[in-house]
């Protein structure tokens, strides 16, 4: 075991990596529609309209993003998965917001895309990450967030 351990931390891939993973079923419907359903760990659009959903990211060490990405499922025809990794710093007055790397499915699929936000440059210990995600309604199967990675490095 300590041999492994040793061989892990002499990796350069390992160094100065903070990777996580998380379900879909972590994020949440920020608007007052109905639609959103959690279903083995995804997160689901039930709907035929566009619901906007919201992911957080835990940010415990004070670095950038170096890397970020979604696997979604786009059922739509006509609309596609649009998500975007967003930067929030509060003040004692006020919020500061900053969309970074939009990125969108290209239509209809039965499978999970990926959907690469990228990188993040991050300024103050304070400030806190999320997904912003516009999932759309279909009447072919559901539409949703699988699972989302981030990196900070």
């Amino acid at each position: 075991m300590m041999f492994l351990t040793l061989m892990l931390l002499s990796d350069p891939s390992f160094a100065g990596s903070d990777y996580k993973m998380y379900p879909g079923l972590m994020c949440r419907q920020t608007d007052t529609s109905n639609g959103g359903y959690i279903s083995y760990g995804q997160f689901l659009n039930t709907s035929t309209s566009t619901i906007e959903v919201a992911c957080p990211v835990i940010r415990d060490i004070n670095t950038d993003v170096s890397t970020s990405y979604l696997y979604v499922f786009d059922n739509s025809s006509s609309a596609s998965v649009t998500c975007a990794l967003y930067n929030v710093r509060s003040s004692t007055s006020s919020y500061y917001w900053t969309g970074k790397f939009s990125t969108s499915s290209s239509g209809y699929s039965s499978y999970a895309t990926k959907l690469t936000t990228g990188a993040m440059s991050t300024t103050y210990s304070t400030d806190a990450h999320h997904f912003w995600c516009q999932i759309p309604g279909s009447n072919k199967g559901y539409s949703g967030i699988g699972w989302y990675y981030v990196d900070e490095a």
